[in-house]
């Protein structure tokens, strides 16, 4: 297995970036100060043009993700030849909102979740933007079906 660590974002949280540093056996791929969706072609498009990378792997810039999680995951994704081994779902159970952003945040400071104007998780899930879940659990499985 050799798979591909990728970090998508425009956003410097420090101890998450220093964690993010110490991750240094898997290759990593670091995109900064792109759109959402233009980081995610520009990852997949790496991803398929490389192909000794057999996972994609998201390491999120906003999650601490220590190289123990790394080898972890690693781990059971050898043990149980799962295509997918843990996931990450944009709901906070305890809210009434998703917490995915449809807004653009770049050059603006965050003091509290409300700049971020998450929509209402019941606008999602009735289809009112179009049904973006199906964008995020594909995320969730990009690694395994891009090269299928």
């Amino acid at each position: 297995m050799n798979p591909l660590g990728v970090t998508m974002g425009f956003r410097d949280f420090k101890p998450c970036r220093f964690w993010l540093s110490q991750i240094n056996t898997i290759d990593r791929l670091e995109i900064t100060n792109y759109e959402h969706g233009e980081a995610h072609l520009i990852a997949k498009e790496f991803f398929l043009e490389n192909p000794q990378y057999s996972h994609f792997l998201f390491l999120c810039e906003d999650n601490i993700i220590t190289p123990s999680h790394v080898t972890l995951i690693l781990e059971d994704a050898e043990k149980f030849k799962d295509a997918v081994v843990c996931g990450y779902s944009n709901v906070q159970w305890t809210k009434d909102e998703a917490n995915i952003s449809f807004r653009s945040m770049r050059n603006l400071v965050v003091y509290g979740r409300e700049a971020y104007q998450h929509p209402r998780l019941e606008a999602l899930v009735t289809g009112q933007y179009g049904f973006p879940f199906v964008k995020v659990w594909l995320c969730v499985f990009l690694g395994k079906l891009l090269k299928s």
